[in-house]
């Protein structure tokens, strides 16, 4: 076990356990390395989506910032009202209404047929599991649409709010330690792998069942491989920033999802070591 602290001195110190989770979840850490893992997930999935043929709209794609803006009347926020509207913005919008026909009609999935709002958090912590984590931001998101209809009385947020999905379910997706994902994430591989399915046997002779369970092993190789990665830098970037005191990485690195001191291999002269300057004993 090592003890880490922020470069500055002045963050509580914080013990790294085998997996990292100190680290990731480690305060007063410099960079924005959690945002960036967010954003990263997020515009995978619209990737995917959109590849699928699935209409999505956020990420990479655009924002979803004018989903609720005939809510209300847009000279009534002031600043602090301002900040609560954007709180309820979604980080995806699932467009399926023309998904899940072909071979698969009737096949029961909450997002086919309807355009739903999608939360994506992630979760740094294990002190709580990811689908409790799902159960708490449902009940904030709903309860954000109603103190937002209080504080401005003839809004419409929860009205509007219950138009998406199955009378305002969200899918709300999260991401915790080592690809730990929360059973939202079901909806989104089946919706996908049965788009790509209903193409490919157009063109193959091959039964429904074996197309939607190959490419759903594909997506779910993929989402675990990207978000398991994607964990891994996380606790790399925040270890060298919280324990290290080195440079950040370059913009163009950044974008890109890389991190050019994360060297494995036998060449590298820190491979198997610590060489950093904050950590006691180091």
């Amino acid at each position: 076990m090592h003890c880490i602290v922020r470069a500055n001195g002045n963050s509580h110190r914080t013990y790294v356990d085998p997996y990292g989770n100190g680290v990731a979840s480690a305060t007063g850490v410099t960079g924005d390395h959690v945002r960036r893992h967010h954003d990263l997930i997020v515009s995978d999935l619209v990737r995917l989506l959109n590849d699928a043929g699935v209409r999505t709209k956020g990420g990479h794609t655009g924002s979803c910032k004018g989903t609720f803006n005939k809510c209300v009347d847009t000279r009534l926020p002031d600043e602090d009202g301002e900040r609560k509207v954007q709180g309820i913005i979604p980080d995806i919008i699932i467009d399926a209404r023309g998904s899940g026909g072909g071979p698969f009609i009737g096949m029961c999935n909450r997002l086919v047929g309807r355009q739903t709002l999608g939360e994506h958090k992630t979760l740094a912590t294990t002190s709580i599991s990811v689908q409790a984590r799902v159960e708490r931001i449902r009940q904030q998101y709903l309860q954000h649409a109603r103190d937002l209809d209080r504080r401005y009385p003839g809004s419409t947020f929860e009205q509007e709010l219950r138009t998406y999905g199955l009378d305002g379910a969200l899918c709300v997706l999260v991401s915790g330690p080592f690809a730990n994902l929360s059973e939202d994430f079901k909806l989104l591989v089946d919706l996908i792998a049965r788009e790509k399915a209903t193409a490919w046997i157009e063109k193959r002779n091959v039964t429904p069942k074996a197309a939607l369970a190959l490419f759903k092993l594909g997506v779910v190789r993929h989402l675990g491989l990207f978000v398991t990665r994607g964990w891994s830098q996380l606790i790399i970037d925040r270890w060298r920033d919280a324990a290290t005191g080195r440079p950040h990485l370059s913009a163009a690195a950044s974008a890109a999802g890389l991190n050019a001191d994360a060297d494995f291999s036998s060449s590298n002269p820190r491979h198997s070591g610590y060489c950093g300057m904050h950590v006691p004993g180091a």
